[in-house]
């Protein structure tokens, strides 16, 4: 993969963008799925404020990932990246609230968000990659969610049991702070070697709540 980010530009955009394309897809996909599955395969349901609030934020970060993906822009226009990305890492958990206040909530809207904010940790690291902010060990972290979502199918493939997680301090915590981190990242004042000693630690961090989190819904550990 690292082979393929020193081809030329025009490539390593187009291998961006292709990517954003289709974890954008695989989230709408993985939300419409979800819902079918708690309602039914006739579930028909509309679309609430609150899900179209966490479709935008994944548009803001997704045409920041597709707009700022080069050498990273000078004067004010450098701090534009990681605004976006802090915009929509604070916003995330509003969609949420929207859902609770006008009685929206639902599965598509559940997985939709953790779909979203895996995406913007995606699109983030890669650009904090990009502009030289965290080593690229750090990309690791982007794809753990999803190495997560390969394994649990797998398990289910195969008629193995799968305990339900449930809400955990730790994993919010982690989240929270990578999220914020990231995005911090991107500003112009932030960089090495302060920003690549606070990626191996959030390797490591979120490293051990996906560790806690697999085996939970193994059986092999339980976590109240």
């Amino acid at each position: 993969m690292l082979d393929l980010w020193k081809r030329p530009f025009d490539f390593r955009f187009a291998l961006v963008l292709g990517l954003i394309i289709l974890l954008a897809v695989q989230a709408i996909w993985s939300a419409f799925q979800a819902e079918r599955k708690r309602g039914g395969a006739n579930t028909y349901f509309n679309m609430g404020i609150a899900d179209w609030f966490t479709i935008l934020r994944g548009l803001f970060i997704s045409v920041s990932g597709g707009v700022f993906f080069s050498l990273q822009p000078e004067g004010w226009l450098a701090w534009i990246p990681g605004l976006i990305c802090l915009m929509v890492v604070s916003a995330d958990g509003l969609d949420g609230f929207l859902a609770r206040r006008w009685g929206q909530t639902s599965a598509f809207g559940e997985v939709l968000d953790r779909e979203i904010d895996a995406m913007t940790t995606i699109i983030a690291a890669l650009l904090a990659y990009q502009y030289g902010k965290v080593p690229a060990c750090y990309l690791c972290v982007a794809g753990l969610f999803y190495i997560f979502k390969i394994g649990l199918w797998l398990r289910l493939k195969v008629g193995q049991t799968v305990q339900i997680l449930k809400n955990s301090t730790y994993r919010k915590t982690v989240g929270g702070l990578n999220s914020i981190f990231l995005a911090l990242a991107l500003f112009p004042v932030f960089g090495p070697p302060a920003t690549s000693v606070l990626a191996i630690a959030f390797i490591i961090l979120v490293s051990v709540s996906f560790v806690r989190d697999w085996l939970t819904i193994t059986s092999r550990i339980s976590i109240g």
